[in-house]
């Protein structure tokens, strides 16, 4: 926080340098709100790309264990035709755990289907930014100010003393000059 004190004791060049400090910081700061306004729909993005992704994998997935369960029919078959009640309970168990992970996987790939959640952190970083870029312009603008008045005022008596030096008195007109002198030799004559 900038002081008068603080400036009193400066000398020109050094309060030219605290005001370019004090713009930079502000700069600094509508930078960082700006990045991170500019990296949030890149995160969406990012986000829906690796949903995108993750649900194409699942469906691989489920795709695979549907063709598993389909290659399990010639068996299922045998067995039953056979009678063989054994390969039937194995058939049976191997076809619950597939069938389990199948839903399993559907209700993944049904959850991914719906709408995004926000993308909270890279909101919340814009968030945090504008609040430190409003805290320090405010500050800015506090110092701003006082700098701006300390200027004025180191200022006043130089642009006064320009004034004064600039103007001069204004001289008695040449009219009312002629006229005393005619004055005046009209009453040497008489």
């Amino acid at each position: 926080m900038i002081t008068r004190k603080r400036l009193e004791a400066m000398a020109p060049e050094q309060v030219k340098e605290l005001l370019e400090e004090t713009l930079e910081r502000e700069q600094d700061a509508v930078n960082a709100l700006d990045a991170a306004v500019r990296a949030y729909f890149p995160a969406v993005d990012e986000q829906k790309r690796k949903v995108e992704a993750r649900k194409a994998d699942l469906k691989k997935k489920q795709d695979g264990i549907t063709a598993e369960i389909e290659r399990m029919k010639p068996a299922l078959i045998k067995a039953t035709v056979a009678g063989d009640n054994d390969a039937l309970a194995e058939i049976q168990r191997t076809m619950t755990e597939l069938e389990a992970q199948r839903a399993a996987v559907g209700t993944q790939i049904e959850m991914l289907s719906g709408p995004l959640p926000s993308c909270d952190d890279a909101y919340n970083a814009i968030q945090t930014a504008h609040r430190e870029e409003e805290t320090i312009r405010e500050q800015v603008i506090a110092d701003m100010n006082l700098i701006h008045e300390f200027c004025q005022d180191k200022a006043q008596p130089w642009v006064e003393l320009a004034e004064k030096a600039s103007s001069m008195p204004r001289p008695v007109s040449d009219f009312h000059i002629k006229r005393v002198s005619e004055h005046y030799w009209q009453s040497r004559k008489q």
